[in-house]
């Protein structure tokens, strides 16, 4: 039964016979450049991934195009409550990933642009109050980082320019 909820949030590809476990995929290429590729495989793969946490839950989905990760990855918890998901784009991770708590509340929430921290991010306590918000810019956090108990009640304040602590 969990196996076919989980397909349906993912386009089928848990269920499909196309995709593959990741313990199939093999690496090659230096590293730092490497790639995933198919068993007897001669180009680098494309399709969508998968592991197991047991026959019928899934641990982690994920896509590759041209042998490294670009577009959605789904990671779940061994009770098949959703933990992670996010996006990579040229093996990078791209746009807006959510982690969640064990009980459905949200964790966090964070952007970034081609593998680097960009935007605001929040995170949230497990109550699901926010615990903190901070902001970046090209990977350096820029604007003001905040960060509240969780009764929701601000305790720090700080605020940053590229990258560095402005000290009123």
């Amino acid at each position: 039964m969990a196996l076919f909820l989980l397909g349906s949030c993912s386009d089928s590809a848990l269920t499909d016979d196309d995709t593959l476990d990741f313990s199939q995929l093999k690496k090659s290429g230096k590293e730092g450049d490497e790639r995933l590729y198919s068993p007897d495989a001669k180009l680098p793969y494309t399709g969508w991934a998968k592991s197991m946490h047991n026959e019928e839950q899934a641990e982690y989905l994920a896509h590759f195009k041209d042998g490294v990760l670009d577009g959605r990855w789904t990671e779940w918890r061994e009770d098949g409550e959703k933990a992670q998901e996010g996006t990579y784009k040229a093996g990078r991770e791209d746009g807006i990933w959510t982690k969640w708590y064990g009980n459905g509340e949200k964790e966090s929430e964070r952007n970034f642009k081609d593998g680097v921290e960009e935007g605001t991010w929040i995170e949230w306590h497990e109550n699901g109050t926010k615990a903190e918000e901070r902001h970046y810019e090209a990977g350096k956090l820029h604007g003001a980082w905040v960060n509240w108990d969780e009764s929701g009640k601000e305790w720090q304040r700080s605020t940053y320019k590229n990258g560095v602590e402005i000290v009123e």
